[in-house]
Parts: structure tokens; sequence; C-alpha cells
């Protein structure tokens, strides 16, 4: 017994050794993440319907928005997101002058907000033949997107990494803030694909453009499409 005592007793690096050994292993490195955080945390990009019911109120000059605010907030999305025309929908059970003259005020309202004329697609009555007098409906399909989640708790994702591998959050907040920030969601497809991937000259596009203040907003483009979802 005093043979093997003083055996180990002689070699205290084995000990130190040893110690060490048993607290690494008790520390495993954090779960490996991927360096395509592109594809690890895609941007989804989908088309969607956006609509508004607006209430109309007879006024001294004629038919009118009875909350402009909403309105106005609608078409700020419109002019942000939209991949078609905006579609104006009027009561079939109104005559051909109550038409005629509902259209004309609310297309007046909506040049008001920067939507031209060839924008607006208004000949086409509500498929609602429940939808009252009163009531014009709106809509445009768009483009909208869904950002990865990144979760809440990083605590200890980096503190022990001695491969130096890429942790599973890695590029997921990167991917995130471009979701966020980009004005116009179908910017986000590459050209030619219908994919949710980031090429590098759009995110430097819309990270300057979201730093100088200006819209991220994509080129105009024209669709004649109604679709209710």
């Amino acid at each position: 017994m005093e043979k093997s005592q003083n055996f180990l007793g002689g070699f205290p690096n084995i000990r130190a050794v040893c110690l060490l050994f048993l607290i690494l292993g008790g520390c495993n490195p954090p779960p490996l993440g991927n360096l395509d955080y592109q594809n690890a945390h895609p941007l989804q990009v989908h088309e969607q319907t956006f609509h508004i019911t607006v209430a109309i109120s007879d006024t001294d000059k004629g038919p009118a928005p009875k909350n402009m605010g909403a309105l106005s907030q609608f078409v700020s999305e419109f002019h942000r997101r939209a991949r078609s025309n905006l579609f104006v929908l009027v009561a079939e059970q109104l005559t051909k002058a109550q038409k005629t003259r509902l259209i004309d005020n609310i297309e007046l309202q909506l040049a008001g907000l920067g939507v031209s004329q060839h924008q607006i697609i208004s000949d086409t009555v509500s498929p609602d033949a429940a939808q009252e007098t009163n009531v014009v409906v709106m809509s445009f399909l768009g483009s909208t997107v869904k950002v990865p989640d990144c979760g809440e708790d990083w605590s200890g994702e980096s503190g022990f990494n001695p491969a130096n591998t890429p942790i599973k959050n890695y590029g997921c907040s990167y991917q995130r803030n471009i979701g966020l920030m980009v004005s116009d969601p179908h910017d986000l497809i590459q050209s030619g694909n219908r994919g949710s991937t980031l090429d590098s000259a759009t995110i430097q596009r819309v990270i300057r453009e979201y730093q100088l203040g200006e819209p991220t907003i994509s080129e105009p483009y024209e669709r004649d499409v109604f679709s209710e979802n």
C-alpha cells in the first residue's frame, strides 16, 4: 500500500492531468451550427391577399371614408409590398349612378394618398352579395416574410468551444434583422428563384438603403390579380 501511495505521490502531474480530464469530460461543446446560415435559418417569403373594409359616410363633398387613418395605413402597405393592382369593390345593389359617384370619390381620396388611377381596378362589383351599400372593400396581393425565431436564451452557447465550431444560432440574428428591415419582402427572393435566400447584392442594397433612411422597396410590379385567401 505504501509503495502504491509513494508511486502516485511521485507523479503529481498525473493526478493533475486526471483531474483535468474529469473536469473537461463534464463540459460538452455547444451543438453544432451550420456555416450555411441562409439555409439553416431561411427567410420564408409568401404571397397573401391584404384587404380592408372601408365604411363610407355622406359628406358635403360626397361619399368619403369614415376612418382615413386606417385607409392611409392600408395604402402605405400597398405602396410597400403590393404585387398587384389595388381592387376597389362596391356593393352590387348600388345603381350605376351611385357606383360611379362612389368610385370617383374613392379614387380621389386614393389619389391624395399617392395611388395612381392606373393602379386601381374599380370596374368589378363585390363577389359578396351581402356587402352593404355604405361599405367599400379594397384588396391587393402582396408579399410577407416569416423571419426565423432565434430563441431567447443564448447563455453558454459560446462559452466552451474548443473546436471553434459555429453555434446552432450562427447567422440567425443576421437573417432575422434583414427580414425585419426590408420594406418589400419580395426583394428577398433572388431573381428567377422562388426560394427564400438572399444574394449578396440584395443584402448590401437593403442595408445601405436602411442606413440612409430610404425605402427598401422593389420596382413597381403591375398584375391584374384578385385572390381571396
